[in-house]
């Protein structure tokens, strides 16, 4: 297995284990068993491209989306499952947490070229065409700055982000989503 084929498969698992660490509050000192728990999201495609406007802003075109979304939580109660990739977009409806909170996610590259394997950013206006499995975001990518001073289920990222460098066409990549707290349904 190459390195980064063996990366593809490792980062997520990584991933998995920071985001879940940053959502365990009820392990900490008054925390309640009743806390709401924190929804993390994983989505991947065989393919993305960037595209950067004047205003700075870069929109994300995932081709060949996998028409589900991976969704876990941890504290208090140990969950996962999967939806489709349609209802993930729906999180940003009017009124949402996503919608009056922009996530932030990174756009994990399973075969990285240039001085970067992910894109840090704050995810906006989301869409997914399912006959054609094009998932398509905005994204404000963070600096070198912002990225490393993330917390919880990102930080990790901080020092393998650069959002100087970054390819108009990438590979393979898989997005992660960072916590949503407290869902209904």
């Amino acid at each position: 297995m190459t390195r980064w084929r063996a990366l593809a498969v490792v980062a997520p698992l990584v991933l998995a284990a920071v985001g879940l660490a940053a959502c365990s509050e009820g392990d900490q000192p008054g925390a309640s068993a009743s806390a709401p728990p924190c929804y993390l999201y994983s989505l991947s495609a065989g393919g993305a491209g960037l595209r950067s406007d004047t205003q700075g802003r870069v929109t994300v075109t995932m081709t060949d989306t996998d028409p589900h979304t991976v969704w876990f939580t941890d504290r208090p109660v140990r969950d996962s499952g999967v939806m489709s990739t349609a209802d993930l977009v729906e999180r940003w409806a009017p009124g949402s947490q996503f919608a009056a909170v922009p996530p932030n996610v990174a756009l994990v590259l399973h075969d990285p070229s240039g001085s970067t394997d992910t894109v840090v950013g704050v995810m906006t206006d989301p869409s997914y065409d399912s006959d054609t499995r094009v998932f398509e975001m905005q994204l404000a990518v963070l600096s070198v700055e912002e990225a490393g001073s993330l917390d919880g289920f990102l930080a990790a990222h901080g020092d393998r982000h650069d959002g100087a460098d970054l390819p108009a066409v990438l590979g393979a990549v898989s997005l992660f989503i960072d916590p949503e707290i407290g869902l209904d349904d």
